[in-house]
């Protein structure tokens, strides 16, 4: 039964999840800011190996305090797992928040010796970063003199300009690495393609939406007035024509209770009750109910889209389907000042990154040019 237990694969996660507490094994980092380690899962994998493989605990232990260092280990397979050993120093809780990069530096440094005493000798060692030790023969001067060494180490990403990140190394051969990095070119370069896909795609469905705005405020009208009990005399959408979620989505926004009135839908609101109540029989009643709207956007400001009172600069409208059509027009002329507005800021952006660029002395590229879209 001993053999039997010692040979199962359990053997190693009951005897390594021992180990993994010493070592503050954790999938995240808590702290401050608990970002997730992606790849802690690889140390876990690599202590339950370990132990199952019954390594030499001198060898255990080398791996993980110098794995990357190790001479010795020509074999691939070996290298790597004694890279993936090195991982013991970048686990554990660290505040990464800290502004002073110094201070932050020196505060991981402190966490890894504390860790490493405690988990290879038995000892707390971190009050030495203050004091001598009072009764252990551990003096700041031998304190130092480790976190020295750790100080010349590299723990965190450089390239991460949050400073959140530890810093990673591949387990993959060179060969292996540019199969990997030309596989990754060509998924860039699709994805590429498939937004700009995408994002066209979009554009052209947003234009067919807004061009047929008229239809979709009249439906969705008629399916707010229509009651259950003429239910029959409902024109049927055809959804080749409008697409019936957006007919139901405008629908609830034209609906509107005191205190909940979509500004840019208050004109159609207001328009739109008094021509089914067949009260504006007069264009002085309809130049009355505009001055009302304009009244109303004076006592209380932002009560009514001010990009909806201007369309009754030509007068009010004389049905609703003239003033579906304003409505259509409106939302065409606002959708070409949202595209201005965003590339009026693309062209800021690019002008501003070559200006960096030139401050920094770095060359500009001959065919740097302007975005395609903005000539």
């Amino acid at each position: 039964m001993v053999d039997r237990l010692l040979g199962s694969d359990r053997y190693g996660e009951r005897g390594g999840r021992h180990w993994l507490d010493v070592v503050r094994y954790a999938d995240s980092n808590e702290g401050d800011d608990n970002i997730g380690y992606p790849n802690a899962f690889r140390y876990r994998d690599y202590i339950i190996k370990s132990f199952n493989q019954d390594k030499p605990y001198d060898q255990f232990v080398k791996e993980q305090i110098a794995g990357d260092l190790l001479p010795d280990l020509t074999d691939e397979t070996a290298r790597f797992e004694a890279l993936t050993g090195t991982g013991f120093w970048m686990l554990g809780s660290k505040v990464l928040d800290l502004k002073d990069q110094e201070q932050k530096t020196l505060n991981i440094i402190d966490e890894q010796l504390d860790v490493m005493g405690m988990a290879f000798i038995g000892q707390n060692i971190g009050c030495a970063r203050c004091h001598d030790h009072k009764f252990d023969p551990i003096p700041t001067t031998d304190y130092y003199a480790l976190a020295g060494i750790l100080k010349s180490s590299v723990t965190m990403d450089e390239n991460d300009e949050r400073g959140h990140f530890m810093v990673q190394q591949p387990l993959a051969n060179q060969s292996k690495l540019e199969a990997f990095e030309k596989a990754q070119e060509v998924i860039t370069f699709a994805e590429k393609e498939l937004s700009d896909i995408i994002v066209d795609a979009n554009d052209q469905l947003r234009l067919q939406r807004i061009g047929n705005l008229a239809q979709y405020l009249l439906a969705a009208d008629q399916s707010q007035r229509v009651s259950e009990n003429i239910s029959s005399n409902r024109k049927k959408i055809d959804p080749a024509v409008l697409d019936p979620d957006i007919v139901r989505r405008l629908s609830d926004w034209l609906q509107y209770s005191e205190g909940t009135e979509v500004p840019i839908f208050m004109v159609w609101n207001v328009f739109s009750e008094t021509f089914h109540a067949k009260s504006a029989d007069s264009p002085a009643k309809l130049n009355q109910l505009s001055q009302s709207l304009r009244q109303r956007s004076n006592e209380d400001p932002g009560s009514v889209s001010a990009y909806t009172l201007r369309m009754r600069d030509s007068g009010p409208p004389a049905s609703l389907e003239e003033l579906a059509t304003r409505y259509q027009q409106l939302f065409l002329t606002l959708d070409e000042l949202l595209k201005a507005h965003l590339d009026f800021y693309l062209l800021r952006e690019e002008l501003d990154s070559q200006c960096l660029a030139q401050e920094e002395n770095t060359e500009i590229p001959d065919n740097a040019k302007l975005s395609d879209h903005l000539k």
